[in-house]
């Protein structure tokens, strides 16, 4: 079986599609760790922000036994690969977009980076998230001045700082467990 770096490297395209484990340090510091003993259960996955679709597919492969759902706010020119992936066309920060979604096992925020809208996101979505989930949130400016706000959101965030890896300043994920 494949690991998540082989996976994402086949999946990150050099348009710039798939940034998770080029411009940042997600793939090899986060996600291979995180996600290693989570990886053949049975989860409900959502993701926001799939731009291309390659975040879709890499995250199918990766969780063989998932159902994938990824919300783009813009019409994307993909086609998933298989069944167990599902594209909605919607805005993050409206909660109409995810009425048909709930009992998720994992969130994925990698949608418009910016603060308000994050915090947004997370009001609609946590009571969908089951219990012991996971809500990720990718790509988090300024976290010396807003990272109190997120650990406000519950006592369970944690900040996983890697800005200094790759010398930027949105190198950051917020980590929520219900």
């Amino acid at each position: 079986m494949k690991t998540l770096n082989e996976i994402y490297n086949k999946y990150s395209s050099p348009e710039g599609s798939g940034d998770k484990g080029t411009a940042h340090s997600y793939i090899e510091k986060y996600y291979n760790k995180r996600f290693i003993d989570i990886r053949y259960e049975r989860l409900n996955i959502l993701e926001i922000g799939v731009s291309t679709g390659l975040s879709l597919e890499m995250w199918s492969e990766y969780f063989p036994n998932s159902k994938i759902i990824g919300v783009e706010i813009e019409k994307i020119d993909y086609k998933p690969s298989n069944k167990r992936i599902t594209v909605i066309k919607g805005d993050a920060t409206d909660s109409k977009t995810f009425s048909s979604i709930d009992s998720l096992d994992l969130i994925i925020d990698d949608g418009s980076h910016i603060f308000t809208d994050q915090i947004f996101t997370f009001a609609i979505l946590y009571h969908k998230l089951k219990r012991k989930g996971l809500y990720i949130i990718e790509d988090v400016r300024n976290i010396d001045s807003v990272g109190i706000f997120f650990r406000r959101l519950s006592h369970n965030a944690k900040i996983f700082d890697f800005r200094k890896l790759k010398d930027r300043n949105d190198d950051v994920i917020v980590e929520i467990t219900k």
